[in-house]
């Protein structure tokens, strides 16, 4: 019922989610392609990143979560986190679940601010998007499977965390992704067993999880 857009990781993942955003936030150095006597010089070495690296372009400020071979590209997590209800009312946005990615929680997040009153509507979400101030515009609540990709690097990320004095990943907590499951429930994530997509394990949009907000880089 619901899509999956498992390319994402392939070429979203890969690509900045709004160029316009980047270049506010960290403008390349300068290259004069050469120096007063006319020799060549060579552009600086670009930025590379790896899961759990520490994170702060002018105001952006997170966790690297992943990144992609090039260590170029990847995702952010939020230094802090907070509790918040996925949703205040009881309603299925769509007949189908259509709209809602297990991928790409940019997109779900898009179409969460669509809605008429989201801000008081959708209080995970809402808190996800208080961070995008001053010229920021990516900040947003996560699907699964971005989550997932987390996995693998939870120790260096606590790790970082730690050493920033920032609340660390909860292992016995769930956190709460940007997919619907059904009129009364959404999917959380655990960072032990990762999506939890089974109804057993569906929990009510009303109970406040915990959240983490990302952003591409």
């Amino acid at each position: 019922m619901l899509v999956s857009a498992l390319a994402f990781l392939a070429f979203s993942c890969t690509k900045p989610d709004n160029p316009s955003d980047l270049d506010t936030e960290k403008q390349p150095e300068e290259n004069t392609g050469g120096n007063e006597n006319n020799e060549n010089t060579e552009k600086p070495a670009p930025t590379t990143y790896q899961a759990g690296d520490y994170y702060k372009v002018n105001l952006a400020e997170g966790v690297v979560i992943w990144a992609d071979e090039t260590g170029e590209h990847g995702l952010v997590m939020s230094l802090d986190e907070a509790s918040a209800a996925w949703s205040t009312e009881d309603e299925m946005l769509t007949q189908y679940g259509d709209e809602f990615s297990l991928s790409n929680g940019q997109a779900n997040t898009k179409f969460i601010k669509q809605q008429e009153n989201w801000k008081e509507r959708f209080p995970a979400f809402a808190w996800c998007d208080s961070k995008n101030a001053l010229g920021l515009s990516s900040w947003y609540l996560p699907a699964p499977e971005e989550l997932e990709l987390a996995l693998p690097a939870v120790e260096a990320i606590n790790k970082t965390l730690k050493e920033k004095g920032a609340a660390e990943i909860s292992l016995e907590a769930k956190y709460w992704t940007s997919v619907e499951m059904t009129a009364y429930q959404a999917a959380p994530f655990s960072f032990v067993s990762g999506p939890m997509y089974e109804e057993f394990y569906e929990s009510s949009k009303s109970l406040e999880h915990r959240v983490r907000a990302m952003r591409k880089f």
